[in-house]
């Protein structure tokens, strides 16, 4: 089990910030213990309840099946410019599942535009199956093409210093 520190952590909170391009956003993630944990810039999501539901729905799923010995966060950026009628919360425009590794640091995103009701009209096993293919490619692309050497990579998320600016 990852330590809870490192959900919110600087490398998860600017990894987030980055993908929201500095504007709104919101995200969930599950612990190991299946325990929700929900993120946003002011310490509280405000999001629309179907949005929440699938991201819900998809980080509760990837962290139980798919994790990888690190962890999902599933959320929304981009906030629309369309405000709908007797709906609670914010409604954004862009899904972002992003992968962490077992210290903490992003690996990737997988992302899409679609409206969420497209979204749920595919199913989480679609969702799923991308996830997974990304994870997948991010792997080959790490440990066969990369194939970084000790010393070459770092835990920036627990504070390490990049080894290039150790010189």
């Amino acid at each position: 089990m990852l330590d809870p520190k490192f959900y919110h952590s600087q490398a998860v909170l600017q990894r987030l910030d980055q993908e929201a391009e500095g504007g709104p956003w919101s995200a969930v993630t599950y612990l190991r213990d299946g325990k929700a944990m929900l993120l946003g810039p002011d310490g509280a999501p405000d999001w629309a309840p179907d949005q929440f539901m699938f991201a819900s729905d998809m980080a509760k799923g990837l962290n139980n099946w798919l994790h990888h010995d690190g962890f999902w966060i599933v959320g929304w950026t981009h906030p629309s410019r369309i405000v709908l009628l007797n709906q609670p919360g914010r409604s954004y425009t862009r899904m972002v599942m992003i992968w962490f590794d077992q210290d903490g640091d992003p690996g990737f995103t997988v992302e899409s535009e679609d409206s969420v009701w497209k979204m749920l009209e595919c199913g989480p096993r679609q969702w799923a199956e991308q996830a997974e293919q990304a994870w997948q490619q991010w792997e080959r692309l790490m440990h066969e093409v990369l194939d970084p050497r000790e010393g070459q990579t770092f835990k920036r998320a627990q504070g390490q210093t990049a080894p290039s600016q150790l010189n």
